[in-house]
């Protein structure tokens, strides 16, 4: 917008930056996604747990029974230290 109105002048990204900063009071910060790939991937493992269990039934099963339940209480720790981890990262920026 601003090239448009004004072609010869150039600005850089750093000047406009520290202009919007200091008279607008807005910050530039880096941008989150809905999720990220640790996110997507934790999701994605703990979706096929849950859809395993839900269709184990038989007897014969029980190994499968016993080793799942302990894997995915170990996932969602996981994925709860990992969202806290990144709460952290994303309020020390802001």
């Amino acid at each position: 917008m601003h090239l448009e109105q004004i072609p010869k002048n150039k600005v850089s990204y750093e000047k406009t930056r520290d202009i919007v900063n200091a008279r607008f009071n807005i910050a530039f910060v880096y941008r989150r996604c809905d999720t990220c790939s640790i996110c997507r991937e934790l999701a994605v493992k703990i979706g096929i747990i849950q859809q395993t269990l839900q269709n184990v039934t038989s007897a014969s099963d029980s190994q499968i029974n016993v080793q799942l339940p302990s894997k995915l209480r170990m996932l969602n720790f996981e994925k709860e230290v990992h969202l806290k981890q990144a709460e952290t990262f994303y309020s020390d920026i802001m």
